[in-house]
C-alpha cells in the first residue's frame, strides 16, 4: 500500500519456530523511482496479543525505519482492565484488537486482485438486488462504494 512517499508491503508470515511473524518491507520512493538504499524489512510478531502497525501515516513509517533491517518486532495490543466489585473484568475492550486484521485487510484490498474483485462482485450485487427498480449504474456505485470503505 502506498503511504506518501514510502510503499509498503506485507509479504506474507513467517515462522521463528512456533511464533508467527507478519513480515513488511518498507520502500522509500522518489517520484515513482524506488529508491535503492531506502528499502527495510521488518518483522512484527503476530502470536496472541501482538498485532502489527498499521502503518497509516509517513511518521509512523519513519519511526520504525530507525530499526536494523531484519528485526523482530512484538507490538502489544491494548486491553483495559478493570475490577468491579469481584473478579476483573474485560472493560472498553479498545479498537486495537482489530487494528492488525483491519490493516492486512485494507492493505489486501488496497492491491486489487480476487479479494478486491470478490467484496467488489459483492457490494454490486446487493446494490443490484436494493436498487433494481433505478436505473443507475451499480458497478461505478460498488467502486466508489468499497473505495470509501477501505479509506
Amino acid at each position: 500500500m502506498k503511504v506518501g512517499k514510502y510503499n509498503v508491503d506485507f509479504a506474507g508470515v513467517k515462522y521463528d519456530g512456533t511464533i508467527p511473524y507478519s513480515k513488511v518491507v518498507i520502500e522509500e520512493f522518489d517520484g515513482d523511482c524506488p529508491i535503492a538504499m531506502y528499502t527495510k524489512t521488518l518483522y512484527f510478531n503476530i502470536g496472541t496479543n501482538f498485532m502489527v502497525s498499521p502503518f497509516s501515516t509517513e511518521k509512523e513509517i519513519e519511526d520504525y525505519l530507525g530499526y536494523p533491517d531484519n528485526t523482530k518486532l512484538q507490538l502489544s495490543t491494548k486491553l483495559t482492565v478493570r475490577e468491579v466489585g469481584g473478579p476483573a473484568c474485560l472493560q472498553n475492550e479498545t479498537v486495537d484488537f482489530m487494528e492488525m486484521p483491519i490493516a492486512l485487510l485494507r492493505a489486501e484490498l488496497l492491491q486489487g486482485g480476487d479479494l478486491y474483485n470478490g467484496f467488489l462482485a459483492s457490494i454490486e450485487s446487493s446494490l443490484k438486488e436494493q436498487l433494481s427498480d433505478l436505473q443507475v449504474d451499480t458497478a461505478v456505485i460498488a467502486g466508489e462504494v468499497l473505495r470509501r470503505i477501505i479509506g
